[in-house]
């Protein structure tokens, strides 16, 4: 995303995207943006403990803020304990973790969340709580 010059790069990913396309050598903008994770401790890039895509730092959220002239970044596809989470715990870092699926395949006490944005583009969460019932996982 650093080298794009607009955000029609990510219109111009086939949709749905097939798994053939979800790897590096077929489509490094696709692995990207669904399996790069923020991490406080790195302030560029650097290789992703899941075995695909990238770690990155405040810096690069706020080059690409500034590049796309975006206020807010709002991701998903990573596990986060009370449904979302604003990197390095402040809504000024300007990216939100949203995660909707608590009590994730049955191994987390995560909750689930949704994000309202505002006419003004404030934004405010619905938190969903996990449920235990019949989980394999509780007993």
């Amino acid at each position: 995303m650093l080298e794009a010059k607009n955000l029609k790069v990510i219109d111009a990913i086939e949709r749905p995207l097939p798994d053939s396309l979800i790897n590096p050598a077929n489509n490094q903008m696709a692995v990207d943006l669904l399996w790069a994770d923020p991490d406080v401790n790195v302030p560029l890039f650097a290789a992703n403990r899941r075995g695909v895509g990238h770690i990155f730092g405040q810096e690069v959220i706020d080059r690409i803020r500034t590049r796309f002239g975006v206020d807010l970044i709002i991701r998903a596809h990573q596990v986060v304990l009370d449904g979302h989470e604003f990197f390095n715990g402040t809504p000024d870092s300007g990216l939100i973790t949203l995660f909707t699926a608590p009590h994730y395949c049955g191994m987390y006490d995560n909750s689930g969340a949704i994000v309202r944005v505002a006419v003004d583009l404030g934004v405010s969460f619905k938190r969903f709580e996990p449920t235990f019932k019949n989980s394999p996982s509780r007993g």
